[in-house]
């Protein structure tokens, strides 16, 4: 919930545990400043939606439906597994 609010300046309340997603990218692609990374997702419903939010000035808050997100994925597989994990409407 903490990056919620950090990363999109919502405030959320957890609705289902989507489990832990593991790391797609080759071995080639780690460094130290992206090392090799553990992920837990959770589907969420958006409760508050603030207009100023600590990461404002280095991420752009943007909401689609399934088939955008689907499509802007398409090079981070394990976001794109969690979302196809999710009840989000596909149509």
């Amino acid at each position: 919930m903490r990056e919620a609010w950090e990363e999109a300046g919502i405030i959320v309340k957890i609705t289902k545990d989507l489990g832990k997603v593991d790391e797609k990218r080759r071995e080639e692609q780690f460094t130290i400043e992206a090392p090799r990374a553990a992920y837990h997702f959770f589907e969420a419903v958006v409760e508050k939606m603030e207009d100023e939010f600590p990461e404002m000035q280095k991420r752009d808050r943007k909401w689609m439906c399934y088939e955008d997100a689907v499509r802007e994925l398409q090079k981070r597989p394990e976001l794109l597994d969690a979302l196809q994990r999710s009840s989000i409407a596909r149509s």
